[in-house]
């Protein structure tokens, strides 16, 4: 187990999926009381013992995988407490994670107030697509939270963003300054002074396609085919 945990693998996920081995009914009696918005955990459920495999249980890695998707897309995202996924994800971060550091990440930890900002900015792109399940491990969640974080967070004045993922159209002054305005949007309007989001997924989308029309960027494929 602690192979599968230094590897990103949310403990309460690999648990509950010894949960669905031990009882063969228990997956879909923790999806249904799961179809809530409060999650409930494999702690609240009691073990059938005429439900158990008495053949033996065979270990099956794509029953794990898709067992911790679904416990990391259901999960409490951050409710202050050690079981929430970011609260996983951060641990996960600081105590084992071996790739490039994310530098905001180190640089909060002890400056409360930034931190609650930081951590309410990665709340706010988790709950993008979250349905949708892309995440197994911890380290999907930092894959995939990653360049927010590195390339438009407005705390990262002192890190250089590479312009160079920009399309090819665009010169260096039009990617400077489409960055400049974006950090300004985020910093006044899809963000209020805590940190926290003012948009639902749809009416932030919807701001992306006008931010883009100064920039020469077509809002929709009618505008693009003209």
């Amino acid at each position: 187990m602690q192979t599968l945990i230094d590897a990103g693998y949310p403990a309460e996920g690999i648990k509950t999926y010894l949960m669905c081995l031990l009882n063969s009914n228990f997956e879909d009696r923790w999806k249904e009381k799961n179809q809530t918005q409060l999650y409930v955990s494999y702690k609240e459920f009691q073990v059938s013992l005429d439900k158990c495999n008495t053949a033996g249980a065979i270990f099956d890695m794509d029953k794990l995988r898709h067992i911790c998707a679904e416990y990391l897309a259901i999960a409490p995202l951050d409710n202050n407490e050690n079981t929430s996924v970011l609260s996983g994800t951060l641990s996960f971060y600081w105590d084992t994670f071996q790739g490039p550091r994310i530098k905001i990440l180190d640089e909060t930890r002890d400056d409360e107030t930034e931190f609650r900002k930081t951590k309410n900015y990665i709340v706010d792109i988790l709950n993008f697509d979250r349905d949708k399940k892309l995440h197994i491990t911890y380290q999907d969640i930092l894959d995939y939270i990653r360049p927010f974080l590195d390339d438009i967070r407005p705390f990262l004045d002192d890190i250089a963003v590479d312009t160079s993922l920009f399309p090819v159209v665009f010169s260096t002054q039009q990617r400077q300054a489409i960055l400049s305005a974006y950090t300004t949007y985020l910093e006044t309007v899809f963000r209020d002074a805590d940190g926290n989001t003012n948009k639902t997924q749809e009416e932030w989308f919807e701001d992306l396609k006008q931010f883009g029309k100064p920039f020469g960027v077509a809002a929709n494929n009618a505008e693009f085919k003209e």
